[in-house]
């Protein structure tokens, strides 16, 4: 998990192991991540229609900031919003929690 949170804050990443681990046995875990490392949804790219905002961490360890602009460049119309961390996502705590939080809010109320 520190992978995709190298920022924490610790306790909401401690919250979300204990979560991860109450919804499913370890093995489906590693399994379904599995699934994601080896699916592409590339060739799809182009028929999305839907107004769409890719949020990303500038340093993010799991996915580099390559693929979600290869993600916005594939889907018409699609904004990129870089946030300056190493999380996947931010979680609550973190240092760019508000303007995470501000980003969605503001995309969903257009």
């Amino acid at each position: 998990m520190l992978l995709y949170w190298p920022e924490g804050p610790m306790e909401a990443l401690r919250e979300r192991a204990r979560m991860v681990r109450s919804v499913a046995p370890e093995e489906n875990t590693l399994r379904i991540r599995d699934a994601f490392d080896n699916v592409s949804n590339a060739g799809l790219l182009g028929d999305i229609r839907c107004p769409t905002r890719i949020i990303h961490g500038r340093h993010d360890g799991v996915h580099p900031l390559s693929e979600a602009r290869a993600l916005a460049a594939g889907i018409a119309g699609a904004e990129l919003v870089i946030l300056e961390t190493a999380n996947h996502w931010p979680l609550p705590g973190n240092a760019v929690w508000d303007r995470y939080l501000s980003t969605v809010l503001e995309f969903l109320g257009r």
